[in-house]
């Protein structure tokens, strides 16, 4: 009896498998689409600190304290600025000997306790005067009076130019021609704008800084353009041109 042999045969294979491999124990995240625009962890850091600053920076800013100091002053807070005037001390021809001449001119007395302006029609520039000279005068003033002329923005020459024009009373028609008047408007005039101009402060600006008082029109007339650089105070109705 025979026996039986019995063959395996092995069929080889050319792709082995491949053994798998070990299980990393670090996890592995799966990638998200919004990814990229996350900020990285070393960033995080300087920016929360810079966050911090910010919204330290905008409370102190917005804080009662800080804002009643950093803010500009309010326009009303701010005292106005007075210019500075200065008063000319005048020969005393151009202010009481004009105020004299009127009272000689109509006979009355001419004497210190009669030396009062006449009248109210001219009045404002004997007022203006009285008030720049007083030395009580409100602090509240637009207008700050000095004495020393190197100091002022503005100078007031205080001739009585109106009160000089009306001395001499209107004559009668029969009065005599031949008849001098004592007293001469026009000459007047003359002589102060002589007067300034030996000034030094006039000299200086050509008398734009000087203020003048004229309230009848046609005071200052014969002088009007030597005078008209200044500040003219006066009721014109049309005699100067620009």
């Amino acid at each position: 009896m025979s026996e039986r042999h019995s063959s395996v045969t092995t069929i080889p294979t050319s792709n082995p498998r491949p053994k798998p491999k070990p299980i990393s124990s670090k996890p592995h995240s799966m990638p998200s689409p919004m990814a990229h625009l996350l900020p990285r962890r070393p960033l995080l850091l300087p920016l929360l600190i810079s966050s911090l600053f910010l919204l330290s920076l905008l409370a102190l800013l917005h804080s009662p304290s800080s804002s009643s100091s950093s803010s500009p002053p309010s326009p009303l807070s701010i005292p106005p600025l007075r210019p500075k005037i200065y008063v000319y001390d005048l020969p005393s021809r151009f202010t009481s000997g004009v105020i004299r001449s009127y009272h000689l001119a109509r006979s009355a007395s001419a004497g210190d306790a009669s030396l009062k302006y006449p009248g109210h029609q001219h009045s404002a520039e004997w007022h203006l005067l009285t008030d720049l000279l007083n030395p009580s005068r409100s602090s509240s003033s637009p207008l700050a009076v000095t004495s020393d002329p190197h100091l002022a923005d503005l100078f007031f020459v205080p001739f009585f130019s109106s009160l000089s024009l009306i001395v001499n009373p209107i004559r009668p028609a029969n009065a005599n021609p031949a008849t001098p008047a004592g007293y001469s408007d026009e000459e007047m005039q003359e002589q102060l704008v002589e007067w300034l101009e030996s000034q030094e402060h006039w000299r200086r600006n050509n008398g734009r800084d000087h203020v003048f008082i004229c309230q009848d029109p046609n005071a200052l007339a014969k002088v009007i353009d030597r005078v008209r650089n200044g500040v003219l105070l006066l009721s014109d109705f049309g005699r100067l041109r620009p």
